[in-house]
Formats: C-alpha cells, structure tokens, sequence
C-alpha cells in the first residue's frame, strides 16, 4: 500500500472528553493503527508550508522527539530513507508512521489522537486535505471534575475550567461551520449508554469496517498496561514517583470497558454554587452544540477568558518551540 492509498484521522476535544477511550476502541480494528500521543506534527506545523525547505529540520525534529521515539519507536533508518522521499508534509507523517509498524502489519488508517489539535485545526485540516475529525463531547461539569482530579489545568477554579471547556469547543465548532463534512461528533455520555450504535456510527464516517471486539478493547488491558508501564519508566533515566504512579493509574482507569459509572459525576461531587458556575457558562452552550447548533457563542468573563488565553498562547508557544508541554 503506497502512502497516497494510506489515511490518518484525527481525534480531538478537550482533554477528559473520552479522546483516549476513542483511540482505544478504534485500536481494535486490524487495519487501524494508533500510537500514543507525540508531538511531531504539532512541533513541526510552523514548517509544513515550506516542507521541500524544511524537510531536513522537521526529519532532525521527529528522530530527537523523545515522546515519538521511546512510545511508537520507529525504525531510524527506515524513517529517514522513507521521510526524505516524502513530496508533502501529510506524506512524511505517514513515512513516520509506517516505520513504527511491524513486518506482519498492514495498515490502511491510522488514528492519530491529541487534544491539543483541537487548538490547530485550521492547520490540520489544510494539511491533511482527505482526514476526518472524529469531535469528542462531554457533558462540561463531569469534564471539569476530571480535569481538575487530574491536573490537566494549574488554576483550580471552576469557571476558569468551565472557560476552557467553551473556548476548546468553540474552537472545534468553529471549523465544524467551515467543514461539515469532516466532522463527527460524539457525545461521550450518548456513547457509553449505546456504544454499538455509535461505534457502527463512527466506523461508517471513517469508512473502517466494524467488528464486536471494538466494544471489548479492554480485552487487551493486561498488554496495553505493561506497555505503558515500561514506557514510562524513563526516557532520560530519571522520572517523579508520584508522576508515575498517577499516570499508571489514570492509564488503568482508561482500561475499564466502556461503561456509564462516569456519568452525572458532578450530583456527587459538586457543591450547589459549583454547578451553577459551571452551568452558567456552559449549559445553553452545551445544549446548543448537542442540537447541532454550531455557531452558538458562550457566556464569558473578561479575567477568566484573559488568563485562559494567555495559557492558551503559552502553550501554542511551548509546541512552537519544541518543549516538553
């Protein structure tokens, strides 16, 4: 299969909205591939558009990638005979991803998920001309407890976190209006109550075949969780206890089969005033989004916004520079 045959998809949403839970469940289809999350095409986005200049930059780039090349390890050599081969910025991804298959591997797509493309999706979508976007959807006020649990974002507050959920789906919706058909959305909370029908949904939209064991991804827990485990162990001979510890964890808790007990969290762990402040920013949005409503704009305060962007462009910035975000 030649590169131009090949498809990549992207998942995206706001972090804790089911993206990895979708990666694993397409993960099971045999002619589907996906790798952890990496950086190499969001470090090298501001050199895509001058790819037969920069070639050999973004090539040095993917092969120092630390998280690309101790989690999906590419054959070096094959990825650079193949990378400098490449005539188009989608073709050298897929030269890097076809050099992490096995010899007994035959891809036909591959899923390439991270939140943070949600924030570069005007770049993506130019880029990848044919790919598809599979928009995952989570009820906000469960989203925001699940971030702030995790750590996802330093400032704990809610309508700060409830700031982010909108800004992150606008986004999203925004592109939704310029390219509805490359777009899917899934609500998370519909998913896990009917997956059947919305994984024969999703696989209809990325035209993969369907198959029961994508109900029962967790079948493979035991293999997927070692291999984390070892992965994490270190990629510079040194790693924090209690980093690791939270992140075997958090990967454990993603290995469950797809349930509903994450549902309606927020009935037992959010205070009144919490709910409200939450709902009053992105209730109507989130109603809006579900009805297909896509050019709804959300509520939203001034110094919450404020400090939102400029975490925002820092970590537009980080990528840009090529550091760990």
């Amino acid at each position: 299969m030649t590169n131009s045959d090949q498809r990549i998809h992207f998942i995206v949403g706001i972090w804790r909205s089911g993206t990895t839970l979708m990666k694993e469940v397409l993960g099971m289809e045999p002619k589907a591939k996906v790798f952890p999350e990496h950086m190499i095409t969001l470090n090298n986005l501001h050199l895509a558009n001058d790819f037969s200049r920069s070639k050999k930059i973004i090539l040095s780039n993917i092969l120092k990638n630390p998280d690309f090349t101790h989690f999906a390890q590419p054959d070096s050599d094959l990825l650079s005979n193949t990378f400098i081969g490449s005539n188009s910025f989608r073709n050298g991804i897929l030269a890097s991803f076809n050099a992490c298959l096995k010899a007994n591997e035959s891809i036909e797509t591959f899923i390439d998920k991270n939140p943070i493309y949600s924030y570069f999706l005007p770049e993506i979508l130019n880029l990848f001309p044919k790919s598809k976007i599979v928009w995952m959807l989570r009820e906000p006020k469960d989203n925001c407890i699940s971030r702030k649990k995790y750590n996802i974002q330093s400032f704990k507050n809610y309508s700060y976190l409830a700031h982010w959920w909108n800004e992150t789906n606008l986004q999203i919706a925004k592109q939704v209006q310029l390219n509805p058909e490359r777009f899917l959305l899934v609500s998370y909370d519909a998913m896990v109550k009917e997956p059947e029908e919305w994984v024969r949904k999703i696989c209809r939209f990325l035209d993969l075949p369907f198959n029961k064991e994508m109900l029962s991804f967790e079948s493979k827990k035991d293999e997927r969780v070692e291999h984390f485990k070892k992965s994490v162990k270190s990629r510079d001979g040194k790693i924090d206890k209690n980093y690791s510890q939270q992140k075997a964890a958090m990967w454990e808790n993603l290995q469950k089969p797809i349930n509903t007990s994450k549902l309606k969290q927020w009935e037992k762990e959010l205070t009144e005033k919490e709910i409200k402040a939450i709902d009053f920013y992105t209730k109507d949005f989130y109603e809006a989004l579900l009805s297909g409503n896509y050019s709804f704009r959300p509520k939203a305060n001034l110094v919450y916004k404020a400090l939102m962007n400029f975490s925002l462009y820092k970590l537009k910035r980080d990528i840009r520079l090529l550091k760990k975000v």
